[in-house]
């Protein structure tokens, strides 16, 4: 289920990415590229338009962004439980 949620975030994260690079080019007129990964195409002439291509790189970002959102909270959850195991219980607890 944590697998499924943090890919599902890091995919909206890149679609508003990828959103906000193609409202830019079909205002702007500014054609944009990140090689392997998305190409955004503007037309001036006529009606001004735009299109996007998204390439086969877009899956390591996906992946790697992914990482970049789950590593921290794993790690902080690690400490949390070492710090937790190593911590002297307390004397009388019971009485």
């Amino acid at each position: 289920m944590w697998l499924l949620r943090t890919l599902l975030l890091s995919a909206t994260g890149v679609v508003v990415a990828l959103m906000l690079m193609f409202v830019i080019a079909f205002v702007t007129g500014i054609s944009m590229a990140v090689p392997g990964v998305v190409a955004v195409e503007s037309v001036v002439t006529g009606p001004p338009s735009a299109s996007m291509t998204l390439g086969p790189g877009l899956v390591p970002v996906v992946a790697g962004l992914a990482v970049l959102i789950e590593v921290p909270g794993r790690l902080r959850a690690r400490r949390a439980l070492v710090a937790q195991r190593s911590a002297p219980e307390p004397c009388g607890a019971g009485r």
